[in-house]
């Protein structure tokens, strides 16, 4: 046996070769017959007791080499055969292969592999992380059972594909890389010509078009030629499926420079009709990224559009599988002047109500005369169809002791008010949850009872922030509006028959009308003055209304405090920073510091800051100028343009104060 050396160093050749087993074979043969003719020289009968063993002995080994030698001469030739090529194999592979050891350090590698990278020096030795930024770990390669991985070599695509193997107490593996970047191109190509679907609605064409039919129209047209132009810039087509209702398919690679311009069609719409309607046009657009098929895309781009407009109109929604992004919603929303969405309402509403076996009933934490009052009027909508109705609040809110004062002396109100936690006893499949002037369910009065009650209906004023963790069966968010009292005022108008509304209940619900639109002086229409005179009609005294806002001498000196340390920046925005600590009981006295602060000359808007536990909370006011519903909106607050408040955790004052004013800066800008 000799070795011989060429190409590889592992390569073996044989002059000659005869197995063991054969030489075993023949000696025992020899041996037996030996034996048998000895033992016949001493007796004769013992040559065929020879005979038999040698017969015996031959067919044990032909047993044993048809059974399994043929399998050990494979196993040897395999071995051999493995043992010659595997390296050369290994070497020569198209595909870049390298082999490391539990460190991650490189123990071998072919020529493919160094050719990925434009190094000179010998790869050995060297650790695989510095070679790439997106390697994956030994750890998943360990944990992988043969799964690919992709990586990066020199920004070209890989998939890992990865065995173990053991030499005496050392771990190794063979990484095998295959170059994908052809497919990671197509499968790119693939997402960017995935269909995306914009729905387009005109806000307030009806509400233009009663001021000047022709003007309208001229408008109107005008905003469908920019519309037909931005399709067109993207590649896509426009349909108009109703009259002033479009929809555009295009491909999803446009939408990256849709976002990076932030829908700047929303802006070329408003200046085109700024300056030649007495009622601005503007644009809801609702656009889906989510979704495998076209119903799927189509009915996330329908949702999208209707979430702006329930956010007031003039903005666009964008919803991907895990986000909803928002853009725009800077000017104020225009109110409209039909009660057709009312009436619907009404009568869902009342359906649901007559079905049900109890109703509950329950605005947002810290009501306020807005929340109350929209809760006392749907509750004396629900008893003329329900007999279990109650409304559920905190009996400890000092806010609502006049209101409790108020309704004392009538009988439907003995046991009407409940808590959250007897709320609860009492959902079942068929009770129906009402739930007014709040639409995020982190300021629900009872955020446990929304999220077990399979039923549920959502009537508010304040733009909606995200979808609904439990979807209602009716939502009525109008945030054209002046209040929540103004559409159960219309509701109850068209519904309930006159004299049935209780006068202390017309008054309750006046003086959410009355706190909303700061005395009937902002964010106020000919709707609203219609509901005022339909309480009025039920008997509402307006000197009455007004003596629920009368307070204590403590709360009138708890709303003060919030007055002492007040900032303006840049010019028009009032900032007050209370830096002792708050009590539950100081939230309606920030709002209220809020209201007194737009009343300095020259402020648009103001905001007071203020903790409570480990909480900093902002209290948010406008003129009607700057939105500051928009501004909360990135503290994960909400409410509504003139009007938002906003709650942070674990962030101190002046953190909050910090950011407020960036966001104040980008909105102004």
């Amino acid at each position: 046996m000799k070795s011989t050396k060429k190409d590889n160093k592992y390569k073996i050749s044989l002059r000659f070769h005869i197995p063991t087993r054969v030489v075993v074979f023949v000696l025992g043969i020899v041996a037996l017959l030996s034996f048998t003719i000895i033992g016949a020289s001493i007796d004769p009968r013992l040559l065929l007791i020879g005979i038999l063993f040698t017969l015996f002995f031959v067919s044990l080994s032909l047993i044993y080499y048809f059974l399994f030698s043929r399998k050990n001469i494979s196993d040897d030739k395999e071995n051999l055969i493995f043992g010659n090529v595997t390296l050369d194999f290994l070497k020569n592979y198209i595909s870049p292969v390298v082999i490391l050891d539990d460190d991650e350090w490189i123990v071998w590698y072919n020529k493919s592999f160094s050719a990925i990278f434009d190094i000179n020096t010998p790869l050995y030795g060297k650790n695989i992380a510095q070679l790439t930024n997106d390697w994956i770990t030994v750890k998943k390669i360990k944990q992988s059972n043969f799964e690919i991985f992709p990586t990066k070599f020199n920004d070209t695509d890989y998939d890992i594909l990865s065995t173990k193997v053991k030499s005496g107490d050392q771990n190794y593996y063979i990484v095998v890389c295959s170059n994908n970047t052809e497919y990671v191109n197509l499968l790119n190509e693939f997402k960017m010509r995935d269909a995306l679907v914009i729905y387009i609605t005109v806000d307030n064409a009806s509400e233009a078009a009663k001021f000047s039919q022709t003007q309208h129209l001229s408008v109107a047209a005008q905003v469908a030629v920019a519309l037909k132009e931005w399709a067109a810039s993207l590649n896509g087509i426009l349909k108009e499926y109703e009259r002033d209702k479009y929809i555009i398919i295009t491909e999803s690679r446009y939408l990256d420079s849709i976002t990076e311009k932030k829908f700047d069609i929303l802006d070329r719409i408003r200046e085109l009709s700024g300056t030649q309607a007495s009622i601005p046009l503007t644009v809801s657009i609702g656009a889906s990224r989510a979704g495998d098929t076209f119903p799927e895309k189509e009915q996330t781009a329908r949702a999208a559009v209707d979430l702006a407009l329930q956010r007031g109109g003039d903005q666009a929604v964008l919803k991907s599988e895990s986000s909803t992004e928002f853009f725009g919603g800077r000017s104020k929303t225009v109110q409209k002047r039909t009660k057709i969405r009312s009436r619907i309402v009404a009568s869902e509403l009342t359906g649901l109500m007559k079905e049900s076996a109890n109703i509950l009933i329950m605005g947002h934490r810290f009501a306020d005369h807005d929340s109350i009052g929209a809760c006392v009027g749907i509750f004396r909508l629900a008893v003329q169809y329900c007999d279990r109705v109650n409304i559920i609040v905190n009996s400890d809110d000092t806010n609502l002791k006049a209101v409790f004062s108020k309704l004392s002396d009538i009988p439907d109100y003995e046991h009407a008010f409940i808590d959250s936690a007897s709320a609860q006893e009492l959902i079942s499949s068929e009770t129906l949850l009402v739930v007014l002037d709040v639409n995020n369910v982190n300021y629900f009065e009872a955020p446990d009872v929304y999220m077990n009650t399979p039923r549920v209906a959502i009537i508010d004023h304040h733009r909606k922030t995200d979808d609904f963790l439990v979807s209602p069966i009716v939502d009525y968010i109008e945030p054209s509006s002046s209040s929540t009292c103004e559409l159960v005022s219309e509701m109850l108008e068209l519904t309930l028959e006159s004299g049935k509304l209780i006068k202390e209940e017309a008054e309750l619900l006046l003086s959410g009308i009355l706190l909303d639109t700061k005395q009937f002086s902002r964010n106020t229409g000919v709707r609203t003055f219609s509901a005022a005179l339909y309480l009025r009609s039920e008997g509402a005294s307006p000197a009455e209304a007004q003596m629920l806002f009368k307070t204590e001498l403590s709360e009138f000196l708890r709303e003060t405090k919030f007055e002492n340390h007040v900032i303006v920046y840049r010019s028009v925005i009032a900032i007050s920073v209370y830096e002792g600590e708050a009590e539950l009981n100081d939230k309606i006295a920030a709002s209220k510091a809020a209201d007194r602060l737009l009343g300095v000359s020259g402020i648009q808007a103001s905001f007071v800051l203020f903790r409570i536990n480990n909480s900093v909370h902002i209290s948010a006011r406008s003129v009607g100028t700057v939105n500051v519903q928009l501004i909360l909106e990135q503290f994960q607050g909400g409410g509504h343009f003139d009007s938002a408040g906003a709650q942070i955790n674990n962030r101190t004052l002046e953190e909050v104060l910090i950011k407020l004013k960036d966001v104040i800066d980008q909105t102004l800008n």
